[in-house]
């Protein structure tokens, strides 16, 4: 995915937060299977199966897994497939990529628009004062305040709104 040892006419540019997310997506894929008592030392791409995806699925969607939503699980799983299909394909592992029997879940999105002067009101709620974030103690733990203030908050919001880039476009904007 880096590029490394890639053909110069096969590689393809992809940002920082693509391969974080990929890699991200793996790491969840391992503790997935080390909660099932999987021992991760010698665990081999031919050892998956469908009761080893099925493991997967219930770990991405279970509450005392990840609890991801159906976009971001249909995500993952896309990852896991191109994965094995990269492994049967350019290095002769394996033969079946038992993820492309997974079914992508349907989302149901509904964005909701808000008038000018709602976006204006909550343009001028951003400010040092207001931006702080109080985590609730436990009896082990005292009250965190957390300053979640950034001074580029707003003019990233109106950027965002007028070009109709996505945030981490617009975090990756220079001048």
């Amino acid at each position: 995915l880096s590029n490394f040892k890639v053909a110069p006419h096969l590689q393809r540019p992809r940002s920082k937060e693509y391969l974080d997310d990929i890699s991200r997506g793996y790491e969840y894929l391992i503790e997935a299977l080390k909660k099932q008592g999987r021992k991760m030392n010698s665990y081999y791409v031919t050892n998956i199966n469908d009761d080893e995806v099925g493991i997967i699925h219930n770990f991405l969607l279970d509450k005392n897994g990840r609890n991801f939503s159906n976009r971001s699980y249909s995500k993952y799983m896309q990852f896991f497939s191109t994965f094995l299909d990269w492994c049967i394909e350019e290095q002769g592992i394996g033969r079946i990529n038992y993820f492309k029997k997974v079914p992508k879940r349907t989302t149901h999105y509904t964005p909701e628009i808000i008038t000018k002067e709602v976006f204006d009101k909550l343009i001028e709620k951003i400010n040092y004062d207001n931006g702080f974030q109080v985590t609730p103690g436990t009896t082990i733990r005292k009250k965190k305040i957390r300053y979640i203030y950034k001074s580029w908050l707003a003019f990233a919001l109106k950027i965002s709104l007028e070009t109709g880039r996505r945030r981490p476009e617009v975090i990756g904007m220079k001048a």
